[in-house]
This record gives C-alpha cells, sequence and structure tokens, in this order.
C-alpha cells in the first residue's frame, strides 16, 4: 500500500511540473503580445496620436486569455490539495443561466437558444456554478460556427436538477472521450481553440461533484456535442 501511494504521489508531482512548464510557455505569447501592443500604445501617446480602440480589446483579450489560464492553474493546485471551499447555499440555476446568457454580445447571443423553467432551485455554491455554466457555453460558442443553433436547457429531476448545453459543432473525436475530464500531461492538452491550459474540464467536473452534483458528457449524432451539469435539488 505504501509502495502505491508513494508511486501515485510521484506521478502527481510529476505532472504538476510539466502543468508549471507548460502554463510558462503558453503564458509568453500573451504576455509578448501586451507589451507590443502598450509599446504600440505609448508611442502613439507621445506623438498625440488617437489611440484606436482594436488595441484596447487586443490588450483586453490577451489579458482574459492570461486570467484564465492562471485560474485553472491555481484550481488544479486546490483540488489537488483538496483546498477547495464551496458554499451550499440555495440558489435558482435558471436564473444563473439567464445571468449569464445576459453576457454575451448580440452577434453570438442570437446562436444560443434557452428553453428556461421561472425557477429551478438547487443548494450549490453560486460563483462556482456560474463558472461552470459560463464556460459551457463558452465552449459550445468557440466550436460551432456562428449562425448555428445552441440548445440549452434546465429540467428537474427527483433529486437533481440538470443544464445540458447542446452544440452542433464537430463534437470530441472518439479517442478522447474516455479521459475527456481527466487530469492530463500538457503534451495531451492541445485542443483547437483552446484558450486555458486544458484543465478546464477536469476541473470543472470535479467542482460539481464536490457540490453534490456531476459533470457528464454525450456525443450527438451527427455532429456535435452535450454537456450536462447536475446538481442537487434544494
Amino acid at each position: 500500500m505504501v509502495r502505491v501511494d508513494a508511486d501515485e504521489a510521484q506521478r502527481q508531482l510529476a505532472l504538476l511540473d510539466q502543468l508549471v512548464g507548460h502554463a510558462s510557455h503558453e503564458m509568453k505569447g500573451p504576455l509578448h503580445v501586451l507589451l507590443l501592443a502598450c509599446h504600440l500604445l505609448e508611442t502613439r501617446l507621445d506623438r498625440g496620436e488617437p489611440i484606436e480602440r482594436a488595441n484596447v480589446e487586443q490588450i483586453r483579450r490577451q489579458v482574459k486569455r492570461l486570467n484564465r489560464q492562471l485560474e485553472e492553474l491555481l484550481d488544479f493546485g486546490r483540488l489537488r490539495q483538496q483546498r477547495v471551499e464551496l458554499a451550499g447555499e440555495e440558489l435558482d440555476l435558471a436564473g444563473v443561466v439567464r445571468e449569464v446568457l445576459a453576457e454575451f454580445g448580440k452577434e453570438r447571443a442570437a446562436d444560443l437558444k434557452p428553453q428556461l423553467p421561472e425557477r429551478a432551485l438547487v443548494r450549490a455554491d453560486l460563483l462556482r456554478t456560474g463558472e461552470i455554466v459560463q464556460q459551457l457555453m463558452d465552449n459550445a460558442l468557440r466550436f460551432t460556427p456562428m449562425g448555428t443553433p445552441i440548445e440549452i436547457g434546465v429540467a428537474r429531476g427527483k433529486s437533481q436538477t440538470t443544464l445540458t448545453v447542446r452544440d452542433r459543432g464537430p463534437g470530441i473525436p472518439e479517442g478522447d472521450r474516455a479521459t475527456l475530464f481527466e487530469s492530463r500531461a500538457p503534451e495531451k492538452m492541445a485542443r483547437p481553440g483552446r484558450i486555458g491550459l486544458g484543465l478546464s474540464l477536469y476541473i470543472a467536473r470535479s467542482v460539481a461533484q464536490l457540490m453534490g452534483g456531476d459533470l457528464e458528457f454525450s456525443p450527438v449524432n451527427p455532429s456535435g456535442a452535450e454537456f450536462r451539469l447536475k446538481l442537487p435539488n434544494s
């Protein structure tokens, strides 16, 4: 038993080392872009030239990307050390979904097709639930062509309430489905359109389970993906 524990601890340390190295490499890109953008803005200010909104938006995008990567790395460490603090409070899952939907721009919000009840009370952590809902919608939009509808529904069961996000994008390759929610080595995380470090689904499912629920995936025919966030009823 001791031997198994020691081997597992060694494997986790090796994985964490890989993640730190991978994160350092991934962060160099947006940091380089940020430095160039800041230099450009400083030059224009020195010349008395107007600052274009596109330059500010570029900085905002890179800061958002860096923040996502840092949050993933920190959450991964907290989960491994069992230091994630969650509130078990009554909240309206349908209301949380509506708040997240309101944050999207009109251009892509038109692709989101919600069918929500007036209320759907669950017991969960408000902040973490909002983060998972946001992530599921972000992923669906990122991997789905513009103009393709994304179905969003909330249904109450006997003991759990389920949020379903179903898209018609390219879906998840069959070879990746078995390990979709696992923490993996950086070289196995890369996916087109990825913003973070590839840990988001592992973190989301782990947090959902800590709240007494789960996060599940099913393929959609002929193509697409369906994610279901399940949380205990209040």
